[in-house]
């Protein structure tokens, strides 16, 4: 079995290893690996042994002995390494140390990470501009993420301020109430009690 040629290289499976030949048929790479990912921006992510690496589009290997690693996206690599979570950039450079217990995959330029089961999020640089407080949160989408802190969900943009918050009416059973903040006027603005049946 073997996958498309990317960058003059396509992964084959033989006897239940992978290795790498070019279009030429030639090897690159011995078949010692138990997969190596689909190249992209000349770099691919391999497991040998039960531990995870880079190979470069030479079929060289940048750096290897993870506990895992895999494709993030705007050019970060997510790798695991003594039990924790951290980002690194194609070359393999740690762009983030590994310290978080989990992360997620960057949308609209930040990633979810967490420690101790709180929440918060990280740039694409490496920078946490979202303090780890909240009990959940989920990916930024149209410059917005969504946070729960205590009985209240609230959405957020990228310079931690808050700008709409939802909490349940503890007066009005099966009732939300809607908050949008205005943090220019240093104020709220109560829109709504909307009813949830």
């Amino acid at each position: 079995m073997a996958s498309v040629f990317t960058n003059g290289l396509a992964t084959v499976k033989l006897n239940g290893k992978t290795g790498l030949i070019n279009k030429r048929n030639k090897e690159v790479v011995s078949f010692e690996y138990e997969n190596i990912g689909q190249f992209t921006n000349d770099i691919a992510v391999f497991s040998k042994n039960g531990k995870f690496g880079i190979l470069n589009s030479k079929g060289e290997e940048i750096l290897s002995d993870y506990q895992y690693i895999e494709e993030s996206s705007e050019g970060l690599l997510a790798f695991k390494q003594f039990g924790l979570w951290g980002f690194m950039d194609l070359k393999g450079k740690a762009i983030v140390d590994p310290i978080f217990e989990s992360i997620r995959s960057f949308s609209d330029g930040m990633a979810v990470v967490s420690v101790n089961n709180r929440y918060g999020y990280i740039d694409n640089k490496g920078k946490l501009v979202i303090p780890i407080i909240y009990d959940r949160a989920v990916d930024f989408s149209e410059g917005f993420g969504a946070v729960k802190y205590g009985d209240s969900y609230i959405f957020i943009d990228k310079y931690s301020k808050e700008k709409i918050e939802l909490t349940l009416d503890s007066k009005i059973k099966d009732h939300v109430i809607v908050k949008v903040i205005n943090n220019e006027l240093d104020s709220n603005t109560l829109i709504s009690s909307i009813a949830l049946d």
